[in-house]
């Protein structure tokens, strides 16, 4: 959701936190892969419920089904990144999973004409400082870093490391710092005439 990107942080960690536990039952993780798609999408894409009212002709119900459905088919990426995993052992989850989930968002941007909307690391853009990773990874790889970053730190917490978790998050934490203090944003009061 791009106006409460904060709520995608713990939202986010508690769906890691699901998969991780789920890491050895395919069945159960990809249901819980493929109910995160529409719980995310649904929120970051409640403009097109209006959308469709008012362009499309469709009102209430209708619209809400076609939006649910285009929600489904989204978060049906996140499924079949849960089930590449299934590939190798459990294992090896918190390096497969994210990338995986950069495969899967990729693919989810191109595949029957592409939906390049919505990343998961949409949020980022109003913080410019945190994107500079994008220029080195591209859109998917800041969505898959971000992924690899929280998993990790679940990983840790769950492993009862909160020791190593916390410093897996403060090195998060510096970097992002770092990143912020290597890009220059002055506000040099100059306006911009646009034609």
């Amino acid at each position: 959701p791009h106006n409460h990107g904060w709520l995608l942080w713990p939202a986010l960690a508690g769906y890691l936190a699901l998969l991780h536990a789920d890491r050895e039952n395919t069945g159960r993780g990809a249901w819980v892969a493929l109910a995160f798609g529409p719980a995310f999408y649904y929120l970051s894409l409640g403009w097109i419920h209006p959308f469709l009212k008012s362009f499309g002709g469709l009102h209430g119900v209708p619209a809400a089904l076609l939006l649910f459905a285009l929600c489904l088919y989204l978060g049906a990426f996140h499924a079949y990144a849960f089930l590449a995993t299934r590939l190798l052992p459990a294992r090896w989850f918190p390096w497969t999973f994210p990338a995986a989930f950069w495969a899967a968002e990729a693919l989810r941007a191109r595949l029957i004409g592409g939906f390049p909307w919505n990343p998961l690391c949409l949020p980022l853009t109003d913080h410019p400082a945190l994107l500079q990773p994008a220029s080195l990874v591209g859109m998917h790889g800041l969505s898959a870093l971000i992924v690899f970053f929280l998993l990790g730190a679940v990983v840790l917490w769950r492993e009862r490391r909160p020791a190593l978790a916390w410093a897996w998050i403060g090195t998060l934490a510096v970097a992002a710092a770092w990143s912020a203090l290597t890009i220059r944003m002055d506000d040099t009061g100059e306006r911009v005439r646009v034609a």
